[in-house]
């Protein structure tokens, strides 16, 4: 349970509590009257309200002091055994920084063996049907979006991919 969650059930513990009270106040006023029986009903509902509120406030404390008590020791705990809390984070972050490399590896390795990309076969065999060897021809890469056309025709007219908008004019 954390403090919060403590807290918001104390809360709800002592309106409860004061609900009850509150309840008890008016079924004594409405069978009892307004005598001496009465009062006297009514003081004793106030004493026994007193005492119970005490008790739960006790009981709330002694809690509240646990879990200062437990956390304080866990704080401390890593101190006296030498394993302070700066170690542990840079220990945490070697371990992900290992994994990451892990990772990093495993990808390159998979790519690796995985062959040539569909995109270089592709280039491949462009090159060998129009034989871009024996001519001064070379394939470029223009953004990919709903102008790539006109920034093609940009390009090979000589006035760059920004011109696209002039072209499609």
């Amino acid at each position: 349970e954390t403090s919060s969650d403590m807290a918001s059930r104390h809360k709800k513990e002592l309106r409860g509590l004061e609900m009850q009270h509150r309840s008890s106040l008016k079924k004594i006023s409405k069978t009892a009257g307004k005598g001496k029986k009465g009062k006297e009903l009514l003081v004793r509902a106030e004493n026994e309200y007193g005492r119970t509120r005490a008790e739960l406030e006790a009981r709330h404390f002694a809690e509240r002091s646990l879990k200062l008590a437990l956390k304080a020791e866990a704080d401390v705990f890593p101190l006296l055994t030498g394993k302070c809390l700066f170690q542990q984070r840079k220990k945490k972050k070697q371990d992900r920084r290992i994994a990451e490399k892990k990772r990093d590896e495993s990808i390159a390795a998979e790519i690796a063996s995985a062959g040539p990309s569909f995109r270089e076969i592709e280039t491949e065999a462009i090159v060998r049907l129009n034989d871009f060897n024996g001519r001064s021809l070379t394939i470029r890469e223009v953004g990919s979006d709903g102008h790539c056309l006109f920034r093609a025709v940009g390009l090979t007219t000589g006035h760059g991919e920004g011109a696209y908008g002039r072209i499609r004019e």
